[in-house]
């Protein structure tokens, strides 16, 4: 037999058998359908993997169960519906982040899962950057009407600006009740005033014309940084758990992920967790957690009589 040609099926059928191996990432396996049997891929822009949804755009891929390169595929499709959606689209929302989320300066980013619920595990990479949106809360100010007198305030003045929204002023006085109720007694119920010395002080409403007019309040909503740069690009493994705890510890170090191909040199991040996908730092262990050093936990540094939990790591590299 010529020898290009047996050349050329020995490198189909290296190809086909390469197709089935662990971390290749088939084209045609990567199509999506609702028929197929795979998990989904889930895309939401949010502040925070887990924090306040600014757009939701559900299952935007479902995979064959057989297919490899998912994470990836995925974090690449949630990219282009983010972007599609637009930068405008997420700053339109900054008042109602602020509203959610209060002071402060929050990131907000397109995260995408995959698995076959949505946010399971909460285990999500970041692929579309939109910058961060700072809350600053403005200030209420409330100014009662003429003729009502502020309450919280110093000095106490006719149309002055209440401290804690209310209004008061004289209902009649002397009273006649002898001797007088305490200061400060309310009176009705609901109560509409209280007693001070031997006078009645009515509370403003908006039904007596006593309720004060305020302005304020709420945040304004600033947007920093770049839209639509990855604020981090970089790509997370899958989890790894190549120790258990027994011994001296469960040690699920960086060095040794790297030895056996499963990460990169310098990763940019790491996270790590118990088996069961709770954070390390919610068992109280002393643990390390560093994308230098991978995951390690030493029974020696623990309580006489207590063991290392099985932890998991991944980093973003």
């Amino acid at each position: 037999m010529n020898r290009s040609r047996i050349n050329r099926r020995v490198l189909v059928l290296a190809l086909t058998f390469a197709a089935f191996l662990p971390g290749w990432a088939n084209a045609e396996d990567l199509k999506c359908s609702e028929s197929f049997d795979g998990p989904h891929c889930w895309c939401k822009i949010r502040v925070g993997c887990t924090g306040y949804v600014v757009h939701d755009f559900g299952g935007i891929c479902r995979y064959r169960a057989i297919a490899s390169g998912k994470k990836e595929d995925c974090a690449q499709r949630c990219t282009q519906v983010a972007a599609q959606y637009g930068t405008a689209a997420v700053q339109a929302s900054g008042a109602a982040i602020c509203s959610n989320k209060g002071a402060g300066t929050w990131a907000v980013n397109a995260y995408s899962v995959v698995g076959a619920s949505d946010w399971e595990g909460n285990a999500c990479d970041t692929d579309q950057g939109f910058g961060a949106v700072t809350c600053t809360a403005i200030p209420r100010v409330c100014k009662c009407p003429s003729g009502w007198i502020c309450n919280g305030c110093s000095p106490q003045v006719d149309g002055g600006v209440t401290s804690d929204g209310k209004c008061k002023r004289l209902a009649c006085q002397p009273n006649v009740i002898s001797p007088p109720p305490a200061n400060g007694t309310q009176i009705g119920d609901p109560a509409w005033g209280f007693s001070w010395g031997n006078a009645f002080i009515a509370w403003g409403s908006t039904a007596n014309g006593g309720a004060p007019n305020c302005t304020g309040g709420g945040y304004s909503a600033t947007w920093g940084g770049s839209g639509g740069t990855p604020p981090d690009p970089c790509t997370w493994t899958d989890w790894l758990n190549r120790d258990s705890p027994g011994g001296t510890g469960d040690f699920e170090t960086l060095a040794s992920f790297v030895q056996a191909g499963q990460a990169c040199a310098s990763p940019k991040k790491i996270e790590c967790e118990t088996l069961s996908g709770s954070p390390a730092s919610s068992t109280g262990q002393a643990y390390t957690c560093d994308p230098k050093v991978g995951g390690v936990c030493d029974n020696r540094q623990l309580p006489a009589g207590q063991t290392c939990t099985d932890y998991r790591v991944r980093f973003c590299c």
